[in-house]
């Protein structure tokens, strides 16, 4: 208690510190910016090395009957749970229904291995759940897609 009272100016400051140096919109020298543009264009591609890592380490036979389904879920059902909800329950507009079954039928993206990395929960089963959801997306886009636009 007395030690997270004794850490809030800190945060306090350095939230004012930062919010005044975006507000004032100094310009960065050259290099700065485009050290950190590079910092910004490796992050994903640094993540998907970390997920082939853990995959390899842990090895996807092992949890892939838990990955399986959790990839049935979100490739098959949630997208036809979004198509029920968007086309019959709100009756959306027909274009917003397209997209919105559309991003229910994308896989489960990188964020979900970072975010279990980072809070050390399921990191093999979320490495293969987005291995596994984006081979299987390949394949159910290739049929949805189609589909969808003859609607």
């Amino acid at each position: 208690s007395t030690r997270a009272r004794a850490a809030t100016p800190s945060m306090a400051a350095r939230v004012t510190t930062r919010s005044t140096a975006a507000a004032a919109t100094i310009p960065l020298p050259a290099v700065i910016t485009r050290f950190l543009e590079l910092g910004a264009q490796a992050a994903s591609p640094c993540a998907l090395f970390a997920m082939g890592g853990a995959l390899r380490l842990n090895g996807i036979h092992k949890i892939g009957v838990e990955a399986a389904t959790a990839v049935v879920f979100k490739m098959v059902l949630h997208p036809a749970l979004v198509a029920v909800l968007a086309f019959f329950v709100f009756d959306l507009d027909p274009l917003w229904a397209k997209v919105a079954v559309t991003m229910a039928a994308l896989p489960a993206g990188v964020n979900l291995f970072i975010l279990a990395d980072r809070y050390n929960v399921a990191i093999d089963r979320s490495a293969a759940i987005v291995a596994i959801g984006t081979a299987v997306a390949a394949v159910t886009l290739s049929f949805l897609l189609p589909f969808l636009a003859s609607l």
